[in-house]
């Protein structure tokens, strides 16, 4: 859903089912932007991914989602520096767009 939305607004979008799969495209592709959700990535057992993205968040903001239902305590979310924003799930697409146009 948020990729229709994405493209919809006239920018480009590659998607990935893993992890593994997000580092694999990062490792060849300079990208704008990252959304990514928070549940998959908590559960990734991919430490390749989340170095690359805690040493790279200088040069790319990286959107994390985040369902109601799974996350934790918001003190939690601190352990996960790599991120320059989250937002709620369902997208509140009104907020997507603002964060969108500071970039």
């Amino acid at each position: 859903m948020v990729e229709k939305y994405i493209t919809k607004k006239g920018h480009d979008v590659d998607t990935v089912a893993t992890c593994l799969e997000a580092l694999e495209k990062l490792q060849l592709t300079d990208y704008g932007l990252m959304i990514i959700d928070l549940y998959l990535y908590q559960m990734s057992q991919v430490d390749p991914l989340k170095l690359f993205l805690h040493t790279n968040k200088q040069r790319m903001p990286v959107i994390a989602l985040k369902n109601a239902t799974n996350k934790g305590p918001e003190s939690d979310l601190s352990r996960f520096d790599a991120f320059s924003y989250y937002l709620e799930l369902p997208v509140d697409w009104q907020k997507l767009d603002g964060i969108i146009a500071t970039l």
